[in-house]
């Protein structure tokens, strides 16, 4: 009943909309144009034009066809797959893009959940607005540890270039980036080994998030807000000015809070969900733990941006402040694996290049608690990066040297009991690397591309030489063959090299108490994995494109927990490398196409399986497992989705989204959870009311699955939303 409410009122509200703002929108004259403005116009602003302005723009871009201008956005440019400008057919590696504008049209509330939008990319939803993200698979291995051990840690995430890395665990605390997706101008999803390039950690690619710079958004203001059920609030403010035509600045402010999708939680004692007011009456510490057990996501950001540039020299500076506050599956310590996480972190971030030079200096520093209500997991943190590449060319070849430093600090003391310390104080890991790129072409229609890098670590001190080896052969204007060879790793964290810590269990039956002794593992060997990727990418028609790609991965040096009895009250635990290893076979295929000025269609999916050899049960979980089959089904063996954005009349668009996951289960020391095949269709409806200003109603799940697609966390359900988009 609510929901039919929900529907009833939007559709109300659009009607109401559409009967008091019916007058046309005032743009600039097509005519008036420049070619450098037409270049950079958005898929949006193109799908808005009629017939005849989209044929004068062919006209004065001197193209054969309509179909040739459509190319420009079916083949558009990217940069993070060789770190040079180039078209999407030409690049290296697989990569993927998902625009500003499909960002807007598609009412995705978060990062996390656009990615659904991209090939190639795994997202589960464990409570509302928290995923868990993955890049072909390579999750939960070795199976049967902990849900906490399942987090990917094998895919690097970075906004303009700088790594925003967790380097606690590993992984990405989505919830933490400071910037919303009305700040970004793209994100591009490289899907092959890269850390030859980014660094450790791009294993199995690179998630890069790229902002807008002020001068491409001149002098605006421009306001965003939304709400819906679960008490969803969405909301977003900047403004841009222009001081000059090389120099501008800019502000954003944004915040989202969502509450979960039920109230009641998974307890791992009872095997089973129990009500919030039965947990307090069995849990003693409850409401420390979750003071608000509601709460999926509350965070917010304050963004400062200034940008520089003319021919030769380009400075970006970017600064910012967020605070977060989620509940969501992650350290499953004890008898509930939903768990309270907040932080506040603030940046600074600079970057430049004079001509052929190019560099960047970050920091990143604050204060995390990683597991709220629980002694030890609350940390100051910093984080630095810094690098230096220059760019030269001597005849067919190109070269691209640099090197990087990059830092991380972690101290446990000013917000823990001395008996409770994981780390013991100040603890750091810091990396020291050298590297070059290099690209020869020896004919126009042949290029081999090739990246080394070594990193030289804190722990372990060892030396690790990663490396990436491309062949491109384009057999025409339209097709092009890339094969990859790359050879990766992932670089070390806090919580293998660095914890050190003692935990007392007491028996009440017996009064016997037993001690876990923790210890790191400075000689853990670093995972890493060789990728093998060959596609085949084609221009139908100029406005149709198709990508083929076949993958193989082998990984090895899983870390897994060791257990060692020193008495029979006294234990001693620490990680080390698993005999497991995994391998991975898929294919993807991708479709896009821009069937006219008003439809544009993306179709994309993968099939792949996961083969595990080396493993048994008692050398990666704490407990005996039944029988485990070696093909590791935690990763789904088809995945994929369709988009269709469509602008029926004038003033209005409708985006809408289908993604699919096959069925998958999920080995933990916890047991073997089955989760079902997900489908998630989501639905966008805006009306342009006057000039750049819209109303829209946005639908998510509107399928209204109510599954689980994370073990032990929350069942999905619809989200209505109403939402309103000024700009000025």
């Amino acid at each position: 009943m609510m929901k039919n409410k929900y529907i009833i009122l939007f559709i109300y509200f659009f009607i109401s909309v559409v009967i008091a703002h019916s007058q046309p929108i005032i743009n600039k004259d097509i005519k008036d144009y420049s070619r450098e403005e037409i270049l950079k116009m958005s898929k949006e602003m193109l799908l808005e034009l009629p017939l005849e302005d989209v044929m004068y723009l062919v006209r004065k871009l001197k193209l054969t066809s309509i179909e040739e201008f459509y190319a420009l956005y079916v083949n558009p440019k990217v940069k993070s797959a060789s770190k040079k400008e180039e078209k999407l057919l030409n690049a290296p590696l697989t990569i993927n893009i998902i625009t500003h504008e499909e960002l807007m049209d598609s009412g995705a509330l978060n990062i996390p959940e656009a990615l659904r939008l991209i090939p190639n990319v795994i997202v589960r939803e464990k409570t509302n607005g928290n995923y868990d993200v993955h890049i072909r698979g390579n999750d939960n291995i070795p199976p049967g540890k902990l849900l906490f051990d399942s987090e990917n840690t094998l895919t690097l995430v970075m906004i303009d270039n700088r790594p925003v890395y967790n380097n606690f665990q590993g992984g990405t605390f989505w919830e933490s980036l400071p910037v919303a997706l009305e700040d970004i101008e793209k994100i591009e999803v490289v899907s092959s080994t890269c850390t030859s390039m980014y660094g450790p950690n791009a294993v199995t690619g690179v998630i890069h998030i790229i902002t807008r710079k002020t001068y491409q958004q001149k002098n605006r203001v421009q306001a965003t807000v939304q709400a819906g059920n679960y008490k969803t609030y969405k909301a977003y403010v900047s403004a841009n000015k222009a001081f000059s035509k090389k120099f501008s600045v800019g502000a954003s402010l944004n915040y989202q809070h969502r509450n979960r999708f039920q109230e009641k939680l998974y307890n791992f004692y009872a095997s089973r969900y129990l009500s919030i007011e039965k947990l307090r009456q069995i849990t003693s510490d409850f409401d420390r733990r979750y003071p608000n057990p509601n709460l999926a996501l509350k965070n917010m950001a304050v963004n400062l941006f200034a940008d520089y540039h003319d021919k030769e020299t380009a400075i970006s500076l970017s600064a910012g402040s967020q605070y977060s506050h989620i509940q969501t599956v992650y350290l499953d310590i004890e008898d509930l694996p939903i768990t309270g996480r907040k932080s506040n972190m603030s940046y600074i971030d600079v970057k430049g290049h004079w001509h052929n030079l190019e560099g960047q200096f970050s920091i990143n520093k604050g204060i995390q608690d990683n597991n709220l209500g629980f002694n030890g997991y609350k940390f100051d943190v910093t984080d630095i990066f810094s690098k230096i590449e220059y760019n030269f060319k001597y005849r067919s070849f190109l070269f691209s040297p640099g090197v990087s430093f990059t830092s991380s600090t972690f101290n446990d003391m000013p917000h823990n009991p001395a008996s409770d310390l994981l780390f013991g104080g100040k603890v750091y890991l810091n990396n020291l690397a050298a590297y070059l790129r290099s690209e020869y072409r020896p004919t126009d229609y042949l290029r081999f591309i090739a990246s080394f890098r070594l990193d030289k670590y804190t722990l372990p001190k060892k030396n690790y030489m990663s490396m990436q080896l491309s062949a491109e052969y384009a057999i025409d204007n339209n097709s092009a063959i890339h094969l990859n060879y790359g050879r990766a790793y992932r670089g070390p964290f806090m919580y293998y090299y660095r914890l050190n810590t003692q935990e007392e269990y007491l028996f009440t039956q017996t009064g016997q108490s037993i001690l876990y002794f923790t210890k790191s593992n400075p000689n853990l060997n670093l995972i890493n994995m060789d990728m093998l990727e060959f596609s085949f990418r084609h221009l139908f028609n100029k406005n149709l494109s198709a990508d083929f790609t076949v993958y193989y991965y082998h990984t090895k040096d899983y870390p897994t927990k060791k257990i060692d009895k020193i008495s029979d009250f006294i234990f001693e635990e620490s990680y080390v490398n698993s005999n497991v290893t995994s391998s991975i076979t898929g294919a993807s295929l991708i479709f896009n196409y821009t069937i006219n000025h008003k439809l544009m269609v993306k179709l994309f999916g993968n099939i792949q399986s996961t083969i595990l050899e080396g493993f048994t049960p008692t050398n990666s979980s704490v407990f005996t497992l039944s029988e485990i089959d070696l093909v590791h089904k935690t990763t789904p063996s088809s995945y994929g989705g369709v988009s269709i954005n469509y602008i029926p009349i004038k003033k209005w668009n409708i985006y809408s989204n289908l993604y699919a996951m096959d069925n998958q289960q999920f080995y933990s020391i916890d047991g073997i959870l089955p989760l079902n095949r997900s489908w998630i269709w989501n639905m966008k409806l805006s009306y342009a009311f006057y000039k750049d200003c819209k109303v829209f109603l946005n639908g998510r799940n509107l399928l209204m699955n109510n599954h689980i697609e994370f073990p032990f966390a929350d069942k999905k359900a619809t989200m209505i939303l109403l939402g309103l988009n000024l700009k000025y």
